[in-house]
């Protein structure tokens, strides 16, 4: 139960009803509502915990502000003068924009910012101790660009290294926010340095691909919902509140008490996952295009009718590509053509799994198993992986496009334009209590990992994630002498090139006699990114001394 007391006790569901496509909805009081935190924890998440973390700052327009800082104690001094965004007054901004919508007016002045530290930054101000992540707590992004399969190159203000944090500003107008941005940047231009090289500008893309990202595809749509906390669609993966935020049940430090725990300051807090991801979108384009022309070789044999044009296979494709159409509908309940039906309906869009009736087991059969969504938020796994372990795996998603719409020159050209100016994509940004458990698990295990996800107990090769995956090595070709099984398992010595034996264990599969199919070309390069930590409000008052 829910008392009177509680931070959301004056909003009503009609304060939210016309913000149609909110992935995130506050859960309001109510006397059956079940809540598994206390009076105080409830209290301490929507007063402390940075806006954007969990509820997501509504927004058109949001600015990044990467910094170094020039001296600790003017940093202190001018941090005594901001105050970061609560959740608490990002639901009044979600409450102001549904009723300005509601009265066909646009809500004015609404503008929300936030503060993060890099394991630098945190060091440079005193702050020493362990958040107990073993990967934020010892090396920068850059330090696993190779690990991550970044091939490069890292752009400013990432490939030097060394940032201390970053500032987030998000408004409801391109100007509102420039505005907030260049209040900030002369509030602390004592004490930071901040070069126009070093703030990133993302928007929202205008018109009909509002809420689209560059390829086309609505995004956000799938979101953790905190229970207790977010009021879940149908089929919306909740997970319990510590999974983002730390100090909760959920944040595996927490819940592994014989482990090192985190300092007391880390309550609220929650690591932020910074990436500037470029998006070939004219090449993206043409690879749908030329697949889609042999789209019965993607419908296991399905007799579609009526059957598709060369421009609806193209959009199949995409589809199995991502594991959503373009409108957000998952192809799970759409496998050959788009349902706008149920795009449209939040009960519906997310309300789905994978099982096919009359097929045991994981199956391919409408959603293939590297679909983009399929990798990065598995779903019904069972008994492979559980639901309980799909929840650990969450993270709240809070990216924004960058870059200028395709322009006929490059249309016509064929090619996406490459000048510093033309470059466009998605400003990543991902919350998590662990990094281990949440982006890095999504990235490499699991979208990098061919043999992900886990459908037989005999490792079957699936291939990366289309979207986020990248390039493998190369096949290594030797000459086997003796046997070699052409299934199971298998261990095969070989001599490397300083001429040492090695060992290589695995699984044979015979290789198919036929043409030799296309390698997997990706459009998505990182530019760079960092780690941050996004404190509490209360801990940010405390760094200001």
């Amino acid at each position: 139960m829910m008392s009177s007391t509680h931070p959301l006790s004056r909003f009503k569901n009609d304060d939210f009803k016309h913000l149609r496509h909110r992935s995130v909805r506050p859960l309001l009081p109510s006397a059956d509502a079940e809540v598994p935190l206390g009076e105080h924890q409830v209290h301490s998440i929507w007063n402390n915990v940075q806006g954007d973390v969990f509820v997501l700052f509504p927004k058109t327009a949001e600015n990044f502000v990467f910094f170094t800082i020039k001296d600790a104690a003017l940093f202190k001094r001018d941090l005594k003068n901001y105050t970061p965004s609560t959740s608490l007054q990002t639901v009044e901004n979600m409450a102001s924009i549904s009723h300005a919508k509601g009265r066909g007016t646009w809500a004015e002045e609404i503008v929300q910012s936030q503060i993060a530290f890099s394991r630098a930054g945190l060091d440079y101000l005193g702050y020493t101790d362990d958040i107990q992540d073993p990967r934020f707590d010892t090396r920068p992004m850059l330090d696993d660009m190779r690990f991550f399969g970044d091939s490069g190159p890292w752009y400013t203000p990432f490939a030097e290294g060394g940032l201390h944090g970053v500032f987030s500003i998000a408004a409801g107008s391109e100007d509102e926010c420039d505005n907030a941005t260049a209040e900030i940047k002369t509030s602390f231009t004592q004490s930071i340095v901040s070069s126009d090289e070093m703030t990133l500008k993302g928007r929202v893309r205008p018109g009909e691909n509002k809420g689209h990202e560059h390829f086309g595809f609505r995004d956000g749509i799938s979101q953790p919902a905190l229970r207790g906390l977010v009021d879940p669609h149908p089929g919306q993966i909740q997970v319990d509140a510590g999974v983002i935020i730390m100090g909760y049940p959920g944040d595996p430090v927490l819940n592994n008490p014989a482990a090192p725990q985190r300092p007391a300051w880390t309550t609220d807090g929650s690591i932020l996952i910074f990436r500037q991801l470029e998006q070939d979108v004219i090449e993206f384009d043409a690879y749908l295009r030329r697949k889609g022309r042999n789209w019965r070789d993607h419908v296991h044999g399905a007799d579609v009718q009526p059957p598709l044009s060369d421009a609806e296979g193209a959009e199949l494709f995409g589809a199995q590509m991502v594991g959503r159409w373009k409108s957000g509908a998952p192809i799970a309940k759409a496998p050959y053509r788009d349902d706008l039906e149920v795009a449209e309906n939040e009960d519906e869009v997310n309300d789905f799994d994978y099982t096919v009736e009359g097929i045991p087991g994981p199956t391919n059969r409408f959603c293939p198993f590297t679909a983009h969504t399929r990798k990065t938020m598995p779903r019904n796994l069972d008994p492979f992986m559980t639901p309980k372990f799909f929840e650990s795996v969450a993270s709240v998603r809070a990216g924004i496009p960058y870059g200028p719409e395709v322009t006929k020159e490059e249309r016509d050209a064929g090619a996406s334009l490459k000048d510093g100016i033309h470059e466009r994509g998605l400003l990543f940004v991902s919350y998590q209590s662990s990094l281990e458990n949440g982006f890095v698990r999504q990235l490499v295990p699991f979208s990098g990992n061919d043999f992900f996800p886990i459908t037989s107990f005999t490792p079957t090769k699936h291939g990366q994630d289309p979207i986020i995956g990248s390039p493998q090595p190369a096949t290594i070709r030797a000459h086997a002498m003796g046997t070699v099984p052409s299934r199971g398992e298998v261990t095969v010595r070989v001599k490397d090139q300083y001429g040492h034996s090695v060992d290589v264990s695995g699984f044979a599969s015979s290789t198919a006699i036929g043409p030799t199919a296309d390698p997997q070309p990706f459009f998505v390069k990182s530019r760079g990114g960092e780690y941050f930590f996004v404190p509490s409000v209360s801990f940010v008052k405390k760094i200001s001394g």
